[in-house]
């Protein structure tokens, strides 16, 4: 875990390092966790704290999940759009239009970690499952 004074530009959160959070920051996180369910949060220099989480309504995600699935594997698909325009979509906090676009012209190999971070929400953790029957 990088140090406030790091050059590091970026910093994943999560429940275990409550103490990287200030208590302003844990009272959203509480917050958005009520109205979004897991929500997962990034430190980014210069730009503070972005925190994702799953779309709201009942059936939201998981059809904006399969839409940007199928939208991905699309022949010609523009895979790079599509992932910032799903990450766009899952940013709860700050929100904005221009938060992302100016969080990735600043470190553009962040949509790396901005995916990996929405795949958690999504259930693509492998820690949130238990897989029986291994030979």
């Amino acid at each position: 875990m990088a140090s406030e004074d790091s050059t590091d530009a970026i910093r994943p959160e999560d429940d275990k390092e409550e103490r990287e959070f200030t208590e302003q920051e844990r009272g959203l996180m509480a917050e958005l966790r009520e109205k979004h369910g897991r929500v997962r949060a990034i430190r980014v220099q210069g730009h503070g704290l972005l925190i994702f989480g799953k779309p709201e309504g009942k059936g939201v995600a998981r059809k904006a999940w399969k839409k940007y699935k199928a939208d991905r594997d699309r022949p010609g698909a523009d895979v790079q759009a599509l992932e910032e325009n799903f990450q766009r979509t899952c940013l709860v906090h700050p929100k904005g239009a221009g938060v992302i676009d100016a969080v990735l012209d600043d470190y553009p190999g962040l949509d790396t970690a901005f995916s990996y971070t929405i795949a958690q929400i999504f259930g693509g953790d492998v820690d949130q499952v238990q897989i029986l029957g291994k030979d």
